[in-house]
């Protein structure tokens, strides 16, 4: 294939083969469109655009001297999704517009929020069900453990038997016995 000329109109045709879902527009220097624009094809075979507007300012130049500008735009189909957009200034005067929709990105935004929604309400759940147990036994252990408990009336007179007979004997008393 012939490289094509830097004024063909149909230059940048081939992104929609390579990115089908990028939108693609050239204008001249005086804003213009050149040639014709690529819409960004999305899933089940639909197209969308950006709603950009007629003129594009406020480009900035990067360390290597090129003019973009990085700006989401709203979609031009009613409800549809915005676009993220750069533009950027060729040396040759044109701007590039590409363009991509973010309907997957809000999309997957939506889904992760849903996700989270759910994990926190199971958390919560869970912690209700488990701390309901635990404060209900832990407050029955508790007011039995603040009253000590009483011994028994035998527990008592082997405990006070067993001192008496255990206790070492004095000299004296060991004096008595012999």
């Amino acid at each position: 294939m012939a490289p094509r000329h830097a004024t063909d109109p149909n230059r940048f045709r081939y992104v929609s083969t390579h990115a089908p879902g990028t939108y693609v527009e050239v204008r001249s220097a005086s804003g213009a469109v050149v040639g014709p624009t690529v819409p960004a094809y999305q899933r089940g075979g639909e197209h969308a655009s950006p709603a950009l507007p007629k003129t594009i300012t406020g480009f900035t130049k990067d360390a290597q001297g090129q003019s973009s500008l990085l700006f989401t735009a709203p979609s031009a189909q009613a409800g549809g999704a915005p676009f993220r957009v750069l533009a950027v200034q060729r040396l040759d005067g044109d701007t590039l517009i590409l363009g991509i929709s973010l309907a997957d990105t809000n999309s997957t935004l939506h889904r992760l929020l849903l996700i989270e929604i759910a994990v926190a309400l199971g958390a919560l759940l869970t912690a209700a069900l488990v701390g309901g147990g635990w404060s209900r036994s832990g407050s029955a252990h508790c007011e039995t453990s603040r009253t000590p408990p009483r011994p028994s009336p035998r527990a008592s007179s082997l405990s006070v038997s067993r001192a008496t007979t255990s206790a070492p004997r004095s000299d004296a008393s060991h004096a008595r016995s012999t």
